[in-house]
């Protein structure tokens, strides 16, 4: 049956795509598919919660703590199409013929976890680290409150486990083979295969949660079809359908939709603070994500409206989350079945009329794992094809442009002008507010020999982040650029397999080698002078002023090393900064004189006593070397 869900929820994407593309048949397309909101759509027309009378009470009363609600947008009141619903007053329609609710007291727990007005299903070896509430009660197979037709039911599969410090309260209890309830379990029955392990078992059930009251949108006949990269403002919708690893950005606010579609490997991320109610469907194909960039699920609240179709051998839940998928948020579903396809992990609260998780698949409590972790690692790799720095004014000068990794120790102490061949710029001498990254291709963190793919979450979901900062700028050689994560910056692991970036950073150091000292060096060496800049961090003009030479043995054979002593007269480039005029500095330099033997390299820099040189020198491991030997000394 699950794959007969995912063949149904595959023919729905292709009708959407297909209307898509012929804007002048989609009322003929979705005359078939407006079926599927069957028996479930609410009649408000004689309620007293209308779209003109705009309810806060589930804002401000005493449910404003309720597990579900959390965060909302800061608002006096709903936009304009908005309904409240208080869903326990409903309770006979969603469930006709059986009052179903046990009638609850003032001490009503929270409907935090996962929360079935009938049933929940957890299949083999699903986990759950939430509290698990069925609502529904019934008896025999006739009268008011029969079972015929439903279950009351929570039931574990094989090797399904709800871990300790949660509880399980349902009118029955069933347990497969080896699963196991580690905290407490409340039901009028237990029904128990071989072991399956309860670790205290309580009868009767006692309170249980009253449920948040429900939200319902009006649509739009505004489709919106994500081929690239997309950002939504907050409004009314018709159908959005994601393409395959499109990613889509909702800024903060309330939005109305008809369906949602997510195809293969898309995501859906709100900034912000988001509350989504859907009409008909809520469907996501396998490895997608759909998160709040915050990491807590009380930032996204999505209520869909449907109910479950069926249709021959067919049957389609109102809510469909494929294989490997990965969500943080909040879903209320309670007029249909709210489908976890395997291995997939969820961190929020579920509300549904019946809930299934699958084989291998996660859930979080939205309390417990509200505040994702931070991710330890000790490089991060970003991929860039072009950097630029914007001056204050906003212009903005490109100082590189082709495909690069720069790669971030923990510290983030990198040299970046390094990583990008200290590159010649053209920038008027002003001040530099920022320096812009462009993103493009997959970041990775890596720890402990271990490497993971990092998603970035940016401002408006453009391809690049920012640097901020206020340095002073010139044209030259950039020789020094590093940043650091400022406040802001955060890393958080939100699932297993799932790590989210939001890189936001300040400029450290921003170093030129200004326009006229680099003329006086190509006055020296000539015009191709590039590698020997972008290969030194000090280039100085300077005096020997003192020879000493001695033995060492440098793999296994006794040669001569001498160090050279030379004071500056000028300074072109010193990375360090530490360096001022009239300053010595000592360089080695393989060959030298000790007593009656001398040795001369041709591949090294030899120096005489009193000569004037321009020098340009590389530190490696503390020591200053002349660099490329005999190129990196020009006698004056």
């Amino acid at each position: 049956m699950k794959y007969l869900n995912q063949l149904f929820a595959l023919f729905l994407v292709s009708l959407f795509i297909t209307g898509c593309n012929k804007p002048d048949d989609s009322k003929e397309i979705w005359k078939w598919a407006s079926i599927l909101p069957g028996n479930g759509t609410i009649n408000t027309e004689n309620s007293e919660y209308n779209e003109t009378q705009i309810i806060d009470l589930a804002m401000n009363s005493n449910l404003g703590n309720n597990g579900f609600y959390g965060k909302f947008v800061a608002s006096a009141n709903y936009p304009t199409g908005i309904t409240e619903i208080p869903i326990n007053d409903l309770i006979p329609e969603i469930i006709p013929g059986n009052s179903g609710i046990p009638e609850t007291s003032n001490q009503t727990l929270l409907a935090n976890g996962v929360v079935a007005l009938k049933s929940i299903s957890l299949l083999q070896r699903a986990k759950i680290e939430a509290n698990l509430f069925t609502l529904a009660h019934c008896k025999g197979f006739f009268g008011k409150e029969s079972c015929k037709g439903f279950k009351a039911e929570l039931t574990f599969g094989k090797e399904a486990q709800q871990e300790i410090n949660y509880i399980s309260k349902a009118d029955t209890i069933s347990m497969d083979k080896n699963s196991k309830i580690l905290g407490k379990a409340y039901a009028n029955e237990y029904k128990l295969k071989s072991n399956s392990q309860i670790s205290e078992r309580i009868t009767p059930i006692g309170n249980l949660p009253l449920l948040p009251k429900f939200l319902i949108g009006t649509t739009s006949e505004t489709n919106i079809y994500a081929r690239k990269n997309t950002t939504l403002e907050p409004g009314s919708y018709k159908s959005i359908l994601v393409s395959p690893g499109i990613q889509l950005n909702l800024r903060e606010g309330y939005y109305q939709i008809k369906s949602l579609y997510l195809n293969y490997k898309s995501s859906l991320i709100c900034n912000g603070t988001c509350v989504i109610t859907i009409k008909d469907d809520l469907i996501t194909l396998p490895n997608t994500l759909i998160t709040a960039a915050s990491g807590d699920s009380k930032d996204l609240l999505i209520y869909s409206q449907n109910a479950d179709y069926r249709l021959w051998i067919f049957s389609k839940p109102a809510v469909i989350i494929g294989n490997k998928s990965n969500l943080i948020a909040n879903i209320y579903s309670p007029y249909g079945t709210i489908v976890v396809n395997d291995s997939t992990s969820i961190k929020g609260t579920l509300i549904g009329k019946d809930i299934s998780i699958g084989k291998n698949a996660k859930v979080y409590d939205t309390y417990i794992g509200q505040n994702p972790s931070e991710l330890s690692y000790d490089t991060l790799t970003i991929p860039i094809n072009r950097i630029s720095i914007i001056n204050s004014t906003g212009q903005e000068y490109s100082i590189h442009n082709g495909q690069k990794s720069i790669i971030f120790n923990k510290d983030f102490s990198n040299n970046i002008a390094e990583s990008i061949d200290f590159p010649n710029t053209n920038i008027p001498a002003s001040l530099a507010s920022k320096i812009r990254f462009y993103i493009n291709g997959e970041a990775y963190v890596n720890n402990s020999s271990q490497e993971y793919k990092v998603k970035f979450i940016t401002d408006g979901n453009q391809n690049y982040f920012d640097a901020i900062g206020e340095i002073n700028i010139s044209s030259g050689k950039l020789t020094e650029l590093r940043i650091r994560p400022s406040n802001n910056f955060s890393m958080l692991k939100v699932f297993d397999t799932e790590y989210l970036l939001t890189p936001k950073f300040e400029i450290e150091q921003l170093r030129y080698f200004g326009i006229d000292k680099l003329s006086l060096v190509e006055r020296y060496v000539g015009e191709d002078s590039k590698l020997l800049i972008q290969n030194s961090d000090t280039i100085v003009d300077a005096n020997v002023i003192d020879l000493s030479s001695n033995y060492e043995t440098i793999e296994g054979h006794q040669l001569i090393t001498t160090i050279v002593t030379i004071k500056t007269n000028d300074i072109f480039l010193d990375e360090d900064g530490g360096l001022t005029r009239g300053d010595s500095i000592s360089v080695k330099s393989l060959g030298g004189e000790v007593g009656d033997v001398k040795l001369f390299s041709p591949h090294t820099a030899s120096f005489s006593e009193g000569e004037r040189s321009l020098v340009f020198l590389r530190t490696i491991n503390g020591i200053k070397y002349v660099t490329f030997g005999p190129l990196g000394k020009i006698k004056l």
